[in-house]
């Protein structure tokens, strides 16, 4: 794997989004993530999605979650990422309303770029100033800047 700035397109990203809750979430990154040529099949990565969501909430604490998911719906990684305008209610396990939200779909045999990315995602946003940085940037392209220079130490 090359890293999350790399694997992030200014496309693949959304920023003060308003949303009501995670179903709505999940929905606007299809919609999102249907504009890959990666994704073959749309319905079948929102159905893996929320079957997935289904299984225990991915929000994983201090405004964050990552949904997530493998299919054979998907030629290769795709990542997208949403920045809520308002906090959602994710069911995350620290109770906290979500605002970063980066959702992962990777084909079914790729397990080691899709665990890559599961753990880059989290080592980065365990951290209180990457989440910070992330909540202040104001376009895609300075989001993609700020993961690879968040990377690069």
């Amino acid at each position: 794997m090359k890293g999350l700035g790399n694997l992030l397109d200014k496309d693949m990203i959304l920023l003060d989004k308003e949303a009501n809750n995670k179903e709505e979430i999940i929905n606007i990154s299809i919609k999102l993530l249907g504009k890959n040529k990666h994704i073959k099949n749309k319905e079948a990565v929102l159905s893996a999605l929320l079957k997935r969501e289904s299984m225990g909430t991915t929000g994983i604490g201090h405004g964050v979650a990552l949904p997530h998911a493998r299919t054979s719906a998907v030629s290769q990684i795709v990542l997208a990422f949403i920045r809520t305008k308002n906090g959602i209610d994710f069911g995350a396990v620290d109770k906290e309303l979500v605002n970063l939200i980066f959702i992962a779909v990777s084909p079914e045999n790729d397990t080691d770029s899709y665990m890559e990315v599961m753990a880059s995602v989290a080592r980065i946003l365990s951290k209180e100033e990457n989440r910070k940085l992330l909540m202040e940037v104001e376009s895609p392209k300075k989001l993609i800047s700020v993961i690879k220079e968040i990377e690069s130490f």
